[in-house]
């Protein structure tokens, strides 16, 4: 996986595979969504899943079929980097870089808590 990075934008209308290996995979799937690309195919597992070469040859295979590229989450690019050195002509993968911000001061977390109750 090299540093370059990407804007959002880049995903629109693109076919993307998406792997994780997280608790609740949902959320990620609809974050990819929500930026309109096109998800052609999900590979989910257990959460702090390490993963295999093997397992990492065939959802590449799989996924070379339907999509431009790979997503995963930044949590699994930590455990996918040691399989992905040496290996050349693989299809891209992507890292959705996740920003957290700590919502304050009571008229925010009306607003969240409001969010939350119509879900």
């Amino acid at each position: 996986m090299s540093r370059e990075l990407y804007p959002l934008s880049y995903l629109e209308n693109r076919k993307v595979f998406l792997l994780c290996g997280i608790a609740s995979p949902e959320s990620f799937y609809n974050t990819v969504s929500s930026l309109n690309a096109v998800i052609s195919g999900t590979k989910a597992f257990a959460d702090h899943y390490w993963y295999t070469e093997k397992e990492l040859e065939s959802i590449v295979e799989q996924a070379q079929d339907q999509a431009d590229c790979i997503i995963t989450t930044e949590k699994d690019a930590v455990r996918l980097q040691p399989l992905l050195q040496n290996k050349k002509n693989l299809l891209p993968i992507l890292v959705l870089e996740i920003e957290h911000k700590l919502v304050t001061g009571e008229e925010n977390l009306k607003k969240i808590l409001q969010l939350i109750e119509t879900k």
